[in-house]
């Protein structure tokens, strides 16, 4: 596993700013733009594993797409995670030849954190990497 302090990229921080922004909408009619506000301010969750796969990349890629529910593009999704799946969190995937037919997956969460640590980044990220394990 590894565990980084990176920064957001802007493309992750546009989607949970707007993940975010769609779950207080929800939960309060019109919350919606305080809820980004704030999320534009959090610090982020930010968990990196990789896993090796027995596996051509060919047949890790329709793997992984199948875990995240993209069928074309970037291997990138948001997850819900944290308490009660609620916290949106981005998941990237990274796919490298490894050698002997099999694949390195480099899997990638990032969430943003309140007050409560829910650690919603690593969730999402180890929850996609056991997935994509079989455990």
């Amino acid at each position: 596993m590894i565990d980084v302090a990176d920064e957001v990229t802007s493309e992750e921080n546009a989607l949970l700013v707007n993940g975010l922004g769609r779950v207080g909408a929800i939960v309060n009619n019109g919350a919606g733009w305080g809820a980004r506000l704030a999320a534009k301010l959090m610090p982020a969750d930010i968990f990196e594993t990789e896993v090796t796969l027995p596996l051509p990349v060919a047949e890790v890629e329709a793997r992984v797409r199948q875990v995240l529910g993209v069928p074309g593009g970037p291997l990138r999704t948001v997850l819900g995670a944290g308490a009660m799946n609620l916290n949106p969190a981005v998941v990237t995937v990274t796919l490298t030849v490894a050698g002997d037919g099999s694949t390195t997956v480099h899997v990638r969460g990032v969430a943003k954190e309140g007050l409560i640590k829910q650690r919603a980044g690593r969730q999402a990220a180890e929850r996609v990497a056991a997935h994509l394990t079989g455990s």
